[in-house]
C-alpha cells in the first residue's frame, strides 16, 4: 500500500534533508535567529570521504607487514652508515602508514556514528523527551546542560570528520617530506662518501646534508621576521631577502602541505594545530618504534618467573633453519639445518654482516682487498678467482672460530653462500657427522666484533660465542 501525506514526503527525502535545527524540548541552549533560518551545514564530500576511508582502512592494515618485510630484507645487507639511513627511512614510512591507519579508522568510525545520528534524527526529529527519562531532577538537569540537540551534534561531528580527513593527509605530507629529505640527503651523502672515502663517512655526511637543506629555511624566515620587526610590516624588503626567501621555500614542505596547514592554523589556531600536529607525529613514531621492537622480538610481556635460556640448558629456535618461521626478519644468528641431525653432514651457515664484518676483515687482514665495490649494482653478484676468494674465507674463518664438542675445527672449509628464500649472504661449512655418537653435541661460533666498538674502551669484554646444541 503506497504511503501518502507527510510520511511519504519525509521518506522521499534524503536523511540530511529532514534534519531539524531546533534544540530538543527543555534544552537550555537556544539557537540563534541565524541558526533558525538556515539548515544544518554538512560536508559536500561526506559520501566520498566515507567511501575512501572504508577502502583505505581495509588495505592499510596490510601495509605495516609489507613495509617490515621489505626493510627486513634490505637492512641486513647494508653497511653501518647506510643502515642508519635505512632505519630512519623505515621508521618514517612505518609511521606514515600508522598515521593513515589511525586517522582513517577514527574517521570511518566517526562517520558511521554521524550516519546513525542522522537516521535517528529523521525518525525522532524532536530529539530527547526529557519528561520521559525518569531520572532525578539533578541528573536530568546535568544531562540537559551537557547534551546538544541532535542537529547541532550532527553538524559538529560532520565538521570534525572533514577536518580529520584533511589532517590525516597533513601528517602524511610531513612524513613524506621527511622521507624525501632523508633520501635526498642520504643520496648526496653517499656520493660524497664514495668520492672522499670509499663510502666510509655516510654516518657523518648524511646528517650534514640534512642540515644544509633544512637550515636555510629557518634562517631566511628568522631574517624576514626581524626585518619586519625593525622596519615595520609595510617596509619594502631588500632584493637579497626576497630572493633568499624564494630560494629557501623551494625546499619547504609548505609548498605541498600549506593549503591544509595554513587553513587549519588561521581558522583553528596556530598554537593548537602545531601542538596537535607534533603530538600526532610523536604518537605515530612511538607506535612505529614499538612495532619495530615487537617484530624484532625485543618487546614482550613476561610472566615467566622461572624460565630462561642458558648455555647448557636451552634450545633456541634461531639456530635451526627448520624451526625458523617464514617471513621472519633476518636476525643475524648462525644456524644449522635442524636440532636433530640425521644427515651425514651438519650444514653450518654464518651470516655476513656488512656493518661489522667489513671493518673486522679490514682490521684482521689488512693485506686483503675488497672482492666487490659497495653501492647499487645493476648486475648479478661478482665472480672472482679462487685465489682472491680463498684468503677472504680464511680470514672470516679466523674471525668466526668454530669448535665441535669443545675441539677447534682448524679448517671448516667455508664457502660463500646465499640463502635462496631470504637472500641472506654468508659463509657455509659442511661438517662431517658420521663419526658422532648418539646424544647431545655442541657447536660454538665466535662472534665478530667491530674494531671501532672495542678499541680504547676500558674494561671491554668480548661477547661470548654462540652455542648451537644438536642431537644425533
Amino acid at each position: 500500500m503506497p504511503l501518502e501525506g507527510p510520511t511519504a514526503d519525509r521518506v522521499a527525502q534524503r536523511p540530511l534533508d529532514v534534519l531539524s535545527d531546533t534544540v530538543s524540548s527543555g534544552m537550555p541552549e537556544t539557537p540563534s535567529p541565524e541558526a533558525k533560518r538556515r539548515a544544518p551545514e554538512t560536508s559536500p564530500a561526506w559520501e566520498l570521504e566515507l567511501l575512501i576511508s572504508g577502502a583505505i582502512v581495509v588495505g592499510l592494515f596490510q601495509l605495516p607487514g609489507l613495509i617490515a618485510s621489505l626493510f627486513g630484507r634490505l637492512e641486513p645487507h647494508a653497511t653501518l652508515g647506510t643502515q642508519v639511513s635505512l632505519s630512519v627511512l623505515h621508521m618514517y614510512i612505518l609511521a606514515a602508514a600508522y598515521a593513515l591507519i589511525i586517522v582513517f579508522a577514527v574517521h570511518l568510525g566517526t562517520r558511521a556514528y554521524w550516519v546513525a545520528l542522522i537516521g535517528l534524527n529523521s525518525v525522532f526529529p524532536g530529539g530527547i523527551r526529557w519528561a520521559e527519562l525518569k531520572t532525578g531532577p539533578t541528573t536530568t538537569e546535568t544531562y540537559r546542560r551537557q547534551f546538544r540537540a541532535l542537529p547541532a551534534t550532527i553538524e559538529r561531528i560532520d565538521n570534525f570528520c572533514s577536518i580529520a580527513f584533511s589532517f590525516a593527509f597533513l601528517i602524511v605530507m610531513m612524513l613524506v617530506y621527511s622521507i624525501v629529505l632523508i633520501g635526498v640527503a642520504s643520496g648526496i651523502g653517499y656520493l660524497l662518501a664514495k668520492m672522499l672515502g670509499r663510502g666510509q663517512y655516510m654516518n657523518v655526511l648524511a646528517p650534514a646534508m640534512v642540515g644544509l637543506i633544512v637550515v636555510p629555511t629557518f634562517v631566511m624566515s628568522t631574517l624576514d621576521r626581524r626585518f619586519a620587526k625593525r622596519h615595520g610590516p609595510g617596509a619594502e624588503p631588500p632584493r637579497w631577502l626576497r630572493r633568499g626567501v624564494r630560494a629557501a621555500q623551494i625546499l619547504n614542505p609548505a609548498l605541498i602541505a600549506g593549503p591544509i596547514m595554513f587553513t587549519l592554523m588561521t581558522n583553528i589556531g596556530r598554537r593548537k594545530i602545531r601542538a596537535v600536529l607534533m603530538a600526532a607525529l610523536m604518537t605515530v613514531i612511538v607506535i612505529a618504534s614499538v612495532d619495530r621492537l615487537n617484530r624484532a622480538g625485543r618487546l614482550a610481556l613476561n610472566g615467566y618467573d622461572y624460565f630462561a635460556l642458558s648455555r647448557e640448558h636451552g634450545v633456541d629456535y634461531h639456530f635451526y633453519e627448520s624451526e625458523r618461521p617464514d617471513g621472519a626478519p633476518l636476525d643475524r644468528f648462525p644456524f644449522i639445518q635442524s636440532d636433530i641431525i640425521t644427515d651425514r653432514y651438519v650444514k653450518l651457515f654464518i651470516p655476513y654482516a656488512p656493518s661489522v664484518d667489513n671493518a673486522a676483515v679490514a682490521a684482521r687482514c689488512p693485506q686483503i682487498k675488497p672482492l666487490d665495490s659497495r653501492g647499487l649494482h645493476l648486475h648479478e653478484h661478482a665472480a672472482v678467482a679462487d685465489s682472491l676468494a680463498g684468503p677472504v674465507l680464511d680470514c672470516l674463518a679466523s674471525l668466526h672460530a668454530v669448535t665441535l664438542d669443545g675441539k677447534p675445527l682448524g679448517n671448516p672449509g667455508f664457502a660463500f653462500y646465499e640463502q635462496a628464500k631470504t637472500g641472506e649472504r654468508g659463509i657455509l661449512s659442511y661438517i662431517p657427522a658420521d663419526s658422532l655418537s648418539a646424544g647431545r653435541h655442541e657447536l660454538t661460533v665466535a662472534v665478530t666484533v667491530n674494531p671501532e666498538d672495542s678499541a680504547g674502551v676500558p674494561g671491554y669484554r668480548a661477547p661470548k660465542p654462540w652455542v648451537i646444541p644438536f642431537w644425533r
